[in-house]
């Protein structure tokens, strides 16, 4: 697969298009890939992505709620507070000792 500098292929978009092959082309940013370039329509490419929606079906388990972080809120209620039941004040020795 060819590859291309950005700034040439802005210069030579056009017609770059004009004379992309099966293959496509590869834009590079500083030696680093960026962009691949391919012609619409290849038939294999579409199969491919095809293949790949739902290929981890009952491969992958997911554990809790994919909603969130997992982290939780967190509380800044600051001292004299319990962090495992925010709002409340925490206990003093002797209601723990209780």
């Amino acid at each position: 697969m060819k590859t291309i500098e950005a700034a040439e292929c802005k210069q030579q978009c056009l017609s770059l298009l004009d004379r992309l092959d099966a293959d496509g082309l590869i834009v590079t940013k500083h030696g680093k890939p960026v962009a691949r370039v391919v012609p619409f329509g290849r038939q294999h490419d579409d199969r491919q992505c095809a293949d790949l929606i739902g290929s981890l079906r009952h491969k992958i388990r997911i554990r809790g709620d994919i909603m969130t972080t997992g982290l939780g809120p967190k509380t800044t209620d600051g001292p004299g507070t319990n962090p495992s039941k925010p709002g409340q004040p925490a206990e003093t020795p002797e209601e723990q000792k209780a």
